[in-house]
């Protein structure tokens, strides 16, 4: 029944509306009112790319929004709005009028999603943010980021995007893609990094280099006041040719974030363990804040080589292996308290 409006038997159904109504004007204002008519449901309305007008009238009536189909495709036919009506999904509440479905459709006024990306999460932490509930979409996301989609010019051959899907408040059409929101990340890096070039020339690093240190004191740093000093305990390390020995590398190269390390782990064969390899590993562990990123190549003055954590959310920095062993006495001190 949701084509009976469609071609001449709306329109005939139009016109013999007109030709009864006594005065003409009546009618008309009848057919504003049926235009005014509001929806009663809260829809969800995909368009897709090359729907005819009849097909999303079709869609709108059977979703409850249009209460008169043959009037919306009257409607649609005296604005001449075939062909116009732009592909997406369309969040339409409850109380809007046929005339203002039709507005929504040919300005493509779409339904936007927010999805807030935090600092210092992996790439399978960033898909899940940005798809919590389209696992087929996040699976794709994962899948075109562990190939380094769309960041060639970024990204050493290789590697994936981890670390260049820069962390922010994104606003995407719905329904969310992969490739879009991929897309959006890059560009946001790509602008947040620029006016670090001259820094990034002038520092002893390519900024690859400076996005992994970036992504190891990210995932460090607890408050923002010591992001430059654990920076310059790297910074003082790898001068020294000294291991970076950073427990964030290692728990991301046997995939326990947030967990406590063993002495095994610490003995896993990854070039991600710098309890093992000199040097930066050979990519970034997590997406690091613009905050970050600027503390790898501004580091503090200090000479520390040690820090360790106190269990507040500050550390205590050290310049001699001894010192450190009794920071970290302390340390457990407090904890076991």
């Amino acid at each position: 029944m949701t084509t009976e409006w469609r071609g001449w038997t709306g329109l005939v159904a139009f016109v013999v509306v007109l030709a009864v109504a006594a005065p003409s004007y009546l009618g008309f204002r009848w057919y504003q009112r049926q235009l005014a008519l509001p929806c009663v449901v809260d829809a969800v309305i995909d368009v897709a790319p090359g729907s005819t007008t009849d097909a999303v009238i079709d869609q709108l009536f059977a979703a409850g929004v249009v209460p008169r189909p043959w009037v919306a495709g009257v409607e649609a036919r005296r604005r001449a709005v075939d062909r116009r009506l732009q592909a997406g999904r369309y969040r339409i509440p409850p109380g809007t009028s046929t005339s203002e479905v039709l507005d929504m459709l040919v300005r493509g006024e779409v339904a936007l999603a927010e999805r807030t990306v935090p600092e210092g999460l992996t790439l399978h932490q960033v898909a899940r943010r940005l798809f919590p509930r389209d696992a087929e979409e996040r699976i794709r996301f994962e899948e075109l980021a562990a190939g380094g989609e769309g960041g060639a010019h970024l990204v050493p051959e290789g590697l994936s995007l981890e670390g260049y899907l820069f962390p922010d408040t994104y606003v995407l059409r719905e329904p969310v893609s992969a490739v879009a929101a991929i897309s959006a990340m890059l560009s946001n890096f790509e602008s947040k990094v620029r006016p670090l070039r001259t820094l990034v020339d002038a520092s002893a690093f390519d900024l690859h280099e400076v996005v992994v240190l970036a992504s190891i004191i990210e995932a460090e740093a607890r408050v923002a006041e010591e992001r430059a000093h654990i920076s310059s305990v790297y910074h003082n390390r790898l001068k020294q040719n000294m291991k970076l020995e950073a427990d964030p590398t290692v728990a991301y190269s046997v995939d326990k974030i947030g967990k406590r390390l063993l002495f095994v782990d610490l003995e896993v064969d990854s070039p991600y363990n710098t309890y093992r390899n000199k040097g930066l590993p050979p990519g970034p562990i997590n997406s690091p804040g613009l905050a970050s990123i600027e503390a790898a190549l501004a580091p503090s003055a200090d000479e520390d080589l040690y820090f360790v954590h106190q269990g507040d959310g500050h550390h205590v920095f050290s310049r001699t292996y001894d010192e450190h062993r009794s920071a970290v006495r302390e340390a457990r001190g407090r904890r076991n308290r």
